[in-house]
Order: C-alpha cells, then sequence, then structure tokens
C-alpha cells in the first residue's frame, strides 16, 4: 500500500517521511537556512549544503574513465558522462535543440537573447 501520508497543500507532493515536506516546503516559501561559510550561498536543506561543500576543494577525487577529467563532486562527474553518452536532456524550449550540460543550453539561451535585441534594435 501507499503510505505516503505525508501531503504537501501546495501543489500535492506526497512523502512517506516529515522531514522530507519540511525541506519540500522551503521550495515554495524561498527559505534557505542553511549557509555556506566559504561562499555565503544558501541551501534548503543540510544534505544539499554537503553536496555543495566539495566544490570549494581543490581535491577532485572523481575522474572520467574515458577522458580523465577529474571533479570535486561526483555529482558533476554524472553529469560529464552525459557528454561521453550522447544524453542530451537539457532541452531549448524555443527552437528544440538539446545539450547534455546546462551550461551548454545557457550558452544557447544567450545566443536567443542577442538575437532577439538585434531585431529590436
Amino acid at each position: 500500500t501507499d503510505e505516503r501520508n505525508y501531503i504537501c497543500e501546495i501543489c500535492g507532493y506526497r512523502t512517506r517521511q516529515k522531514d522530507a515536506l519540511v525541506v519540500h516546503k522551503r521550495t515554495h516559501t524561498g527559505e534557505k537556512p542553511f549557509e555556506c561559510s566559504i561562499c555565503s550561498r544558501r541551501f534548503i536543506s543540510a544534505s544539499l549544503l554537503n553536496e555543495h561543500k566539495p566544490m570549494h576543494s581543490t581535491e577532485r577525487p572523481h575522474k572520467c574513465d574515458v577522458c580523465g577529467a577529474s571533479f570535486s563532486r561526483s555529482k558533476a562527474l554524472y553529469h560529464h558522462k552525459h557528454l561521453h553518452l550522447g544524453i542530451k536532456k537539457f532541452v531549448c524550449k524555443l527552437c528544440g535543440r538539446a545539450y547534455a550540460q546546462m551550461a551548454g543550453l545557457a550558452g544557447h539561451m544567450r545566443q536567443h537573447k542577442a538575437e532577439e535585441q538585434s531585431l529590436l534594435s
């Protein structure tokens, strides 16, 4: 049976854990009570703060077995591997072009913005 008894009254998100609902609700309120002591960036949960902290380290223990690139965070390596696998899950809503990484889509969106600006001037 589905025991997800904790429900967000704003969007209907359901979870089995009360703490998970508390963290989820912060996505609606904007509350970010966990602050990085190095860069002051704030997070909705301690786990997201802990996931962020390695980016300040000079250590890069997560190495790509395809090209040798190394990363401070395992999640960065995971997203990097999408380049090699050809997985493109970041899609432009304007033209449909897809990218393996958010940075690729962000650069593409800047091109759309520049084109729009040139049409307006």
